[in-house]
């Protein structure tokens, strides 16, 4: 009888590895990296202390802008104010220029009713002294 023949088992070999998956933690690792040192830099950096110069020097710019709209608004103010005065002497001025030029005609008129009025009354009295005209 022969001898059933045993079979060696095959040595396994692993199967291959995925080079993305181990790129994908090397990635990863950097990130980490570079976070914790974000982190402590974060951390570690202080903000630079006002100095009493920069606050002075910061207290005068603020106190001179606010000094330069304060004087842009007067001047505006005031220009709307010389508009309004214009407009209102200008009216005033227009209806001085009417009712002057009402009195004037009022007194033409007046001065032409005398005129006829003073013709008449010559006329009237006129013939009277110097008698009827002398005829040649």
């Amino acid at each position: 009888m022969a001898e059933p023949k045993v079979r060696k088992p095959q040595p396994t070999t692993p199967p291959p590895r995925d080079r993305g998956a181990t790129f994908g933690w090397a990635i990863a690792g950097m990130v980490a990296v570079v976070a914790i040192v974000a982190v402590a830099f974060i951390a570690t950096a202080r903000a630079p202390q006002p100095d009493d110069s920069r606050i002075t020097a910061a207290m005068e710019e603020s106190r001179e802008q606010g000094l330069a709209e304060g004087m842009a608004r007067g001047v505006e103010a005031d220009a709307t104010a010389a508009a309004m005065a214009a407009e209102t002497a200008t009216e005033v001025t227009t209806s001085k220029a009417e009712a002057a030029a009402r009195d004037a005609q009022a007194t033409a008129d007046h001065s032409a009713l005398s005129v006829e009025d003073a013709a008449s009354d010559v006329s009237a009295t006129v013939p009277e002294a110097i008698g009827p005209p002398k005829r040649p």
